[in-house]
């Protein structure tokens, strides 16, 4: 018979802010205090073979000294289908806003201080992410869907940054043993600083995996993403890559990648430039029975929003420990590093940030939380900038308890 679950839930939390740069200008800037607000909403039904998800986010930070607020806005949807026992699809769809010095980039759901981790069905925690499990679990070409990773070519720069886009994916079990995973998604980015180059990306992605054991399955996949800048620069950017995924007992995952990244540029005067540089993505994981952690590292090229396909390394790591019923304490650390882009115009930049967070929940849906972060940006040529920021508020949930 035929069955349905619905779910609604909206997340609101308004806290203290106190920071040392807020901007992350040169020369330390001004420190400023102020006051940080975060709404989250989700709706979810799920039934027998479907399950669609629609989620929305926006955060703001207004400072006492009038210089300004920050905003950030989200909304994004996901629908997957089973479509018999051997084939799958699901489709994706995102839209971000945000006006800030780039502070917003950095978190990835979860470590800003919108929504608690500890309370259910909340978008705190690695493992806490409001969602049911994904049906397609082979990885997706860079981007999709969800959009790139944090670009640290924009943090420090006091911008309004549009993004948005879509994609498909197709997931074919071909045995019991063997999965044939298909992709394509197109994303746009738009920046209001007219130093930075706005930008469509189209990519496209095949994967092939083949379980060995009931513990290893090894994968081979490809990806190409075509980037068109409106400078006039396109972009082409191959990227095989052969790997393998391991369970290690009975509480850590491991999956290692290597391969290449191969890129093919067109400068706007018709010059044709080809550049190679390694591609290496890996992750570890641990469950235990209340304590999670992943660290994980990436290096492919990747577009920046300065123009130009740059070489990307990526490296984070999160540990959630759930010290009681009541009591939780995050931790994220994160290092990206963008080398020179590919007309060899810009410098590198390197940013480095961790964040340390602790929440205490009463019942179901009232908590408080505090959290703590650094952030560090390196620039060739140019003196480093930093930031040393703090926030106490509080949270509340309406609706379903997730």
């Amino acid at each position: 018979m035929a069955w349905a679950k619905e779910a609604l839930t909206l997340d609101l939390s308004v806290g203290a802010t106190a920071s040392s740069n807020p901007f992350l200008e040169p020369g330390g800037g001004h420190a400023a205090v102020g006051v940080q607000a975060g709404a989250g909403a989700n709706y979810r039904i799920e039934t027998e073979r479907t399950t669609v998800n629609l989620g929305a986010t926006g955060q703001s930070s207004t400072w006492f000294d009038g210089r300004g607020t920050d905003l950030a806005g989200s909304a994004s949807a996901d629908l997957q289908h089973r479509v018999s026992d051997r084939a799958a699809v699901q489709l994706l769809g995102h839209y971000s806003y945000s006006r800030s010095s780039g502070y917003q980039y950095l978190f990835a759901p979860g470590f800003g201080p919108a929504l608690p981790p500890g309370m259910p069905g909340g978008s705190g925690g690695p493992s806490d992410t409001g969602t049911t499990p994904p049906i397609i679990t082979v990885p997706a070409p860079i981007g999709a869907g969800a959009g790139l990773p944090p670009d640290a070519t924009v943090i420090g720069r006091r911008i309004s940054q549009h993004a948005f886009g879509g994609g498909i994916n197709v997931e074919l079990r071909t045995s019991a043993r063997s999965t044939l995973s298909l992709a394509a998604d197109a994303n746009e980015y738009r920046y209001s600083d007219p130093l930075l180059s706005n930008y469509r990306m189209f990519s496209q992605a095949a994967a092939y995996s083949h379980r060995l054991t009931e513990a290893t399955t090894v994968q081979a996949r490809m990806s190409v993403a075509e980037v068109d800048y409106h400078s006039g620069e396109h972009d082409v950017i191959l990227t095989p890559m052969l790997g393998v995924s391991r369970k290690l007992g009975s509480n850590f995952d491991l999956a290692v990648y290597g391969g290449a990244s191969i890129v093919r540029s067109r400068r706007p005067d018709g010059t044709r430039i080809h550049s190679d540089t390694i591609a290496l993505s890996a992750q570890l994981c641990g469950h235990y029975a209340r304590r999670d952690f992943c660290i994980s590292g990436q290096r492919q090229a990747l577009p920046s929003a300065l123009g130009g396909v740059r070489p990307s390394t990526n490296v984070q790591a999160t540990y959630t420990d759930r010290l009681n019923r009541m009591d939780t304490l995050s931790l994220n650390l994160a290092f990206d590093r963008r080398g020179r882009d590919s007309q060899n115009i810009f410098n590198s930049e390197t940013m480095a940030n961790g964040t340390v967070r602790y929440d205490h929940r009463f019942g179901d849906r009232l908590a408080v939380f505090a959290s703590a972060g650094y952030t560090r940006l390196w620039e060739s040529s140019v003196p480093s900038r930093s930031e040393v920021r703090g926030t106490v508020g509080i949270a509340f949930r309406l609706g379903d308890r997730g």
